[in-house]
């Protein structure tokens, strides 16, 4: 997650930055079609919200939504895995995030708001309980789509 986080800090720098400059009217470069186009400001706009869409899951989560939970991959980047939210409760019990091989419930000193997942398309029968602040919502709700988190952060 720190990854993913580091590199949308610097994508948001760079992005800031990059508006710093189209707006200064000192710059010789305002002016061009790169430094004007709309395409430029879309994708500020994109990582903005990529941005927002990371923080974790809102109060509504609950049974049938669909979340993504990042899983633990050694030696290449983390992937995340689409999993479908079954209940909510709290406990102590949960599974660390990213998820290592195998996901292993670990009891913890307090108790947390966690939700019960299944992971889509890998074992559905299997019930596992996740920390909710650990979880991200998705609008995929389709197996073999490409998960999209959602840019409202809820």
């Amino acid at each position: 997650m720190t990854d993913i986080t580091q590199l949308i800090e610097r994508l948001q720098q760079m992005a800031e930055s990059f508006s710093r400059r189209l707006d200064d009217p000192n710059n010789p470069d305002a002016e061009s079609d790169f430094y004007r186009s709309e395409a430029c400001r879309l994708a500020a706009n994109e990582i903005q919200e990529l941005r927002e869409a990371l923080k974790p899951a809102e109060d509504t989560l609950d049974f049938g939504d669909f979340v993504l939970i990042e899983q633990k991959r050694h030696g290449v980047e983390n992937e995340w895995y689409v999993h479908k939210v079954i209940g909510r409760h709290h406990s102590n019990a949960w599974v660390d995030v990213p998820v290592q091989t195998p996901a292993t419930e670990i009891l913890h000193q307090g108790m947390e708001e966690v939700v019960s997942c299944i992971c889509c398309g890998v074992s559905e029968t299997e019930v596992r309980q996740y920390r909710l602040a650990d979880v991200h919502r998705t609008k995929s709700e389709r197996f073999g789509q490409t998960p999209k988190l959602e840019g409202s952060g809820a």
